[in-house]
């Protein structure tokens, strides 16, 4: 992010995927994790956070998530199993932060067994992209992915925590996926709202 912007990280780091958030869960049962938001930059952000689903076209070099402004895109898997202590927290970080953002996975009991994506986003608007003459806001979109093997018979996923500075400047960069895509999707999905 060059000059500093918001960022989204694992606080546990898996011992495979450190930058995503894995699991492996049963049908009917929960896990409580941890997201850590940082602000790189000087001054204090309004952020969101949110769960999405990923489009069922993804892969693993070409990851999308579901549209939180396309109402017909409905989260039905990663997007609706992670509960937040509120919907879609909103809070302002202040500059050079950082926060932890707890919630729980859960995986519905007739949920058929497979491999799920998804993320888990943290949005804002930086002063770049602020509103302009025809009223559209464009936000900035960074995603930690999620990966939920759903299974009978589930391992347990070794992890480690990561504080402070290391957060900072060991996993930071990494963590920044599809921002540019994620951008561009918001901005086109806002553009046909207005247009509507």
């Amino acid at each position: 992010l060059g000059g500093g912007g918001v960022s989204i990280v694992t606080k546990y780091k898996n011992l495979d995927n450190p930058n995503y958030f894995v699991y492996e869960l049963a049908p009917g049962t929960s896990f409580e994790d941890t997201a850590t938001v940082v602000n790189q930059s000087d001054e204090d952000k309004n952020v969101r956070i949110y769960a999405l689903d990923a489009t069922p076209e993804s892969t693993v070099d070409s990851f999308h998530l579901k549209s939180i402004y396309d109402s017909a895109q409905e989260q039905k898997w990663v997007g609706a199993w992670i509960k937040f202590d509120e919907e879609s927290p909103a809070f302002t970080i202040e500059a050079k932060a950082i926060e932890d953002v707890d919630f729980k996975i859960t995986v519905p009991e007739d949920t058929p067994l497979g491999e799920y994506w998804g993320g888990v986003t943290v949005n804002y608007v930086p002063d770049e992209l602020a509103e302009d003459e025809s009223g559209i806001v464009s936000e900035v979109q960074v995603v930690v992915r999620v990966i939920v093997k759903v299974t009978d018979a589930p391992k347990v996923v070794e992890r480690m925590a990561v504080e402070g500075p290391k957060i900072l400047w060991k996993y930071i960069l990494s963590s920044l996926i599809i921002t540019s895509v994620a951008l561009l999707m918001i901005f086109i999905a806002q553009l046909k709202e207005f247009q509507k």
